[in-house]
């Protein structure tokens, strides 16, 4: 299971960078920018709860080889249409939005597989490892793709995504998972999905903690979308500068992994939440007013940071809080909340086509700093989490 992620993550990474610089050859327009990060995020919101509860309902195995065989296909195709110069911002954003919708069945059958194959009491840790390994390869992906960018060009590294993901699905075929309950199997996935959703919005700890996500979401990891637009515009750093930049908040976000997991099963979860989400606050406004390169990657470290202990400390407070039998639907949950990602990279285009994007995402992390204060302060509920 971990070599497999290992070799999806890096492919998914890199199509993320790949993504982001071929919309931006295509259009300097900010919105247009972040329309292709928007449509990325969109299928989470559409298709997350049920593909939570598709994960439930079926061989969380076979699903994620399913996914992946899809977008291996995609990576094919669109990186045909790069290499003949055939390719057009709409064709780009469709490309975005199809990946994320094969991504919003990719995630919660992924987490929910991890904790198949461990013990409530070890969870934290092996999502914490399982952690390590996607941003580790956050690390690897940009630095690679945005050499290979300069060196070959968007549509034989679109080839080269491809082959990783067929990769990654081979080893996952290796991968002995246990079957589901014949119980899960006779459930209808609407009547899945409906329950999950009424276990989940009924109780005010995992709402809370859903309404964080969302908030997160619009506010913070929204800052992605203009990343570009720095890379080409403020810093003037390139491809290959982009690739730093967006391996600088992977190896952040690493950190953040191994931190939590060598943390183990820590008892006051709900004040490492409030604190993540005000450290990850600060450091995109750090990132705002950076007008350094080297600068930069330094704040970039506190926001994959951040970024990734609030991430997995929310997976890790939701599948807790939630019977066992709904672990999936939990996670599709979570996806649901980030699907309002494209919320926040429209608003946030749209903000920085006006007064700029340093201004504009320097907002949105002042936004994230109140948030945190607010949580810590008022939400007792989620401040209390052990």
């Amino acid at each position: 299971m971990l070599a497999s992620s290992l070799v999806s993550f890096i492919s998914v990474w890199m199509q993320r960078l790949v993504i982001g610089w071929l919309i931006l050859t295509l259009s300097d327009n900010p919105l247009v920018i972040a329309s292709a990060f928007a449509a990325r995020s969109l299928p989470n919101l559409l298709f997350g709860a049920f593909g939570g509860a598709v994960a439930d309902r079926f061989s969380r195995k076979r699903l994620l080889i399913i996914v992946q065989s899809a977008t291996t296909m995609l990576s094919v195709a669109t990186g045909i249409l790069a290499i003949s110069a055939e390719v057009s911002p709409w064709m780009v954003i469709a490309v975005s939005f199809c990946f994320g919708a094969a991504q919003s069945f990719d995630n919660p059958a992924r987490q929910a597989l991890v904790y198949d194959l461990t013990s409530r009491d070890t969870l934290m840790n092996a999502l914490s490892l399982n952690e390590v390994c996607r941003r580790a390869m956050s690390v690897v992906g940009p630095l690679v793709g945005g050499w290979l960018i300069e060196a070959f060009g968007l549509g034989r590294v679109f080839l080269l995504m491809a082959a990783l993901t067929a990769a990654g699905m081979s080893i996952l075929a290796l991968v002995r998972a246990p079957a589901l309950s014949r119980s899960h199997r006779r459930e209808r996935v609407l009547q899945s999905l409906w329950e999950g959703v009424r276990v989940i919005a009924g109780n005010p700890v995992t709402a809370w903690l859903v309404a964080l996500t969302m908030a997160c979401e619009i506010f913070a990891f929204s800052y992605m979308a203009m990343m570009p637009i720095f890379a080409h515009n403020v810093l003037q750093v390139g491809a290959a500068g982009y690739g730093y930049m967006t391996a600088a908040a992977g190896l952040g976000a690493v950190l953040g992994a191994t931190i939590l997991a060598a943390l183990g099963n820590y008892q006051r979860k709900g004040w490492l939440l409030c604190g993540a989400f005000l450290l990850f606050g600060v450091s995109i406004v750090a990132v705002a007013m950076s007008t350094w390169f080297p600068l930069t990657l330094v704040f970039l470290l506190g926001v994959g940071l951040a970024g990734c202990a609030f991430d997995t400390l929310q997976q890790t407070l939701l599948q807790e809080n939630v019977p066992e039998d709904m672990r999936g639907r939990a996670m599709g949950a979570w996806v649901l909340a980030i699907g309002m990602g494209p919320v926040g990279s429209l608003y946030l285009g749209a903000v920085a086509g006006t007064i700029g994007a340093p201004l504009a995402v320097g907002i949105n992390g002042a936004v994230v700093v109140l948030l945190a204060i607010s949580t810590a302060m008022f939400l007792s509920r989620v401040r209390r989490l052990a």
